[in-house]
């Protein structure tokens, strides 16, 4: 049997797996080398260093095929700091300069923005309570973080950006940890219950955010509908991420822990049977079927028992998903 991978692997995804920088940014090589210089690969940050971390993010939105804008500003979207993380690597009142020759000035007037508004309250308070009615909110107004005096105001292509930023965000670093660390599993508006005393990286389960990205998607979905709408000749560099059925469909936190369980009790079972893994992880995938961990792992099982056809199948579905 014969499998052209080419022909399963999208155009703009093989410079990524070849790692051609030219091909996916020309200037990206430049900015990742200005990152290391600012000390972002010193920096720990949840599962990596900040560079990995930013980078990540980057590749997530670039996968997503974002526009450029929104993948520059996805690889230094923390590097004013912001209010999350305080690992202000530029200055924004010295270095806005360093980072706008580095990327371009869409890209820095976007990191900036992103730098500078309640990203928790924007998402968790001013967006999402309003879920799934969204016909007559076109503009949020928030308080700069660093001068509360000051009022920013997001139209309708700021909520996209800021809702697409975070999703790729929460994609590259949320797993148990962060579960632990926040006491916050379910992802709603942050109460400061932190606590210190989980140890990292802990057993790097998967972390419970499925639902909640399933949400956010949907609701960039009606904000997509709104900005093409309001100029059509967006519709080219603003493209709906492919996740969640193009971003129409959602998945309760029940399920999701649900199915995340079933596969967790496989790839931790040591005593566990082929058969047995078999049907934990189907029933894993028809409860979530948003995730391609399972599906590999039923490609792993059907390739040990020459079931290639079957095999086949379920690799190519979790590569459509990965």
């Amino acid at each position: 049997m014969e499998v052209n991978t080419v022909e399963l692997i999208p155009s703009h995804i093989l410079p990524l797996l070849q790692e051609d920088y030219k091909k996916l940014d020309p200037k990206l090589e430049d900015m990742l080398d200005l990152l290391s210089k600012r000390g972002a690969s010193q920096c720990w940050h949840k599962h990596n260093t900040f560079k990995q971390h930013l980078f990540g993010v980057w590749r997530i939105l670039y996968v997503w095929k974002q526009s450029v804008p929104i993948c520059r500003c996805g690889l230094f979207h923390s590097a004013y700091s912001n209010s999350y993380v305080n690992l202000a690597i530029f200055k924004p009142n010295t270095d806005r300069s360093v980072v706008s020759a580095s990327t371009d000035a869409d890209s820095e007037a976007l990191i900036e923005l992103y730098c500078t508004i309640p990203r928790q309250s924007t998402v968790f308070d001013d967006i999402l309570p309003n879920y799934p009615y969204f016909d007559n909110i076109n503009e949020i107004k928030v308080k700069h973080i660093r001068d509360p005096s000051q009022e920013i105001t997001l139209g309708i292509k700021d909520i996209y950006d800021v809702l697409v930023l975070t999703m790729a965000d929460f994609c590259d670093q949320i797993f148990d940890y962060q579960d632990q660390i926040f006491q916050n599993t379910f992802l709603t508006t942050h109460t400061g219950s932190d606590t210190i005393t989980p140890l990292w990286p802990g057993t790097c389960k998967p972390g419970l955010y499925v639902h909640f990205l399933s949400k956010l998607a949907n609701t960039l979905r009606i904000y997509h509908t709104k900005l093409i709408a309001s100029d059509p000749n967006l519709a080219t560099t603003y493209i709906l991420p492919p996740v969640f059925n193009n971003c129409t469909q959602t998945i309760t936190r029940e399920n999701e822990q649900t199915a995340r369980d079933l596969y967790w009790k496989v790839v931790t079972g040591d005593t566990i049977d082929p058969k047995q893994a078999e049907e934990l992880l189907k029933q894993s995938v028809e409860i979530n079927p948003f995730v391609a961990e399972p599906c590999v792992l039923l490609t792993q099982i059907m390739n040990t028992q020459s079931r290639w056809e079957e095999a086949k199948q379920w690799g190519e579905r979790g590569l459509k998903i990965l």
